[in-house]
């Protein structure tokens, strides 16, 4: 498997003991990863399984979601530290071939929930 696939959210935290302002700016370039993901594995969706409706519905809802997360921490960013936030929509890397695009897809949707961990969440600067 692609070696991106396995370390493309980890590699975009750092350490819980880092200045708000440098935490938040990974946090958001996590939710540019995760949205840029989703659109495109919404879009891998429709055209592998044209008849799953509800399935592409929900995709298109956590990519919603996520991109109002990321608004909010850009507005954070704004408000606490007069800084604003720039991200630039990252390069997925996705492998050629419909299995190996599927096993993207999953291994990017599993990851994702991981970074919406309650000891994530709760531990903050």
């Amino acid at each position: 498997m692609n070696e991106d696939i396995c370390t493309s959210l980890a590699d975009r935290f750092l350490p819980h003991g880092v200045v708000e302002s440098e935490r938040l700016i990974q946090i958001q370039k996590v939710l540019a990863f995760m949205h840029a993901s989703l659109r495109e594995i919404t879009r891998e969706q429709r055209e592998f399984n044209p008849n799953c409706k509800t399935f592409h519905s929900e995709l298109e809802a956590v990519a919603s979601q996520i991109a109002s997360l990321a608004s909010n921490v850009a507005c954070m960013m704004c408000e606490r530290h007069n800084t604003p936030v720039t991200v630039e929509v990252p390069q997925l890397n996705r492998p050629s071939g419909v299995f190996r695009q599927k096993q993207w897809s999953c291994s990017v949707l599993s990851k994702s929930a991981l970074f919406f961990r309650p000891d994530l969440i709760s531990e903050g600067p």
